[in-house]
């Protein structure tokens, strides 16, 4: 008995009423199997591109920030006598305002300041090496030893 390509071939033994469904059946098990397996493979990472933080002896994840969808706990920085350390992300973010009020008052005493400083450590996020300027506007320098 020749079989076209929609026609399963005949096992013996089996009417062709149950061969259909059969076959359907188990072609249903074996996508079912492939797709699971394949979502398996593809479900590493969530963000393959994502940069992968080193951890410090405190368990806060520091590096460079350039590039990173979410910064690490301390971020690379030069302080403002030109020294490389850390600056922590909560220092750098300040503080919520709690209104649009607050913000814009907040954003005015940056401008007329010329900004703020904030610590700058060394990678165990508690030795204070200095400071870091948190300026309004203006550009950064990048001392000329440079990293």
């Amino acid at each position: 008995m020749t079989s076209s390509p929609s026609t399963p071939p005949a096992v013996p033994g089996t009417p062709a009423k149950v061969r259909r469904p059969l076959v359907a059946a188990t072609a249903g098990v074996i996508g079912l199997a492939l797709g699971v397996t394949a979502a398996t493979a593809w479900s590493a990472p969530a963000d393959p591109g994502a940069p992968s933080f080193a951890t410090n002896e405190r368990g806060q994840t520091y590096g460079s920030a350039l590039g990173a969808e979410v910064d690490p706990d301390l971020i690379l920085a030069y302080g403002v006598d030109g020294k490389l350390g850390y600056v922590r992300t909560t220092d750098l973010d300040g503080p919520t305002p709690a209104s649009p009020e607050e913000a814009l008052t907040t954003q005015r005493e940056m401008q007329a300041s010329g900004g703020r400083t904030i610590p700058l450590y060394a990678v165990d996020g508690v030795t204070v090496i200095g400071r870091f300027k948190v300026g309004f506007g203006g550009r950064v320098e990048i001392p000329a030893s440079g990293p």
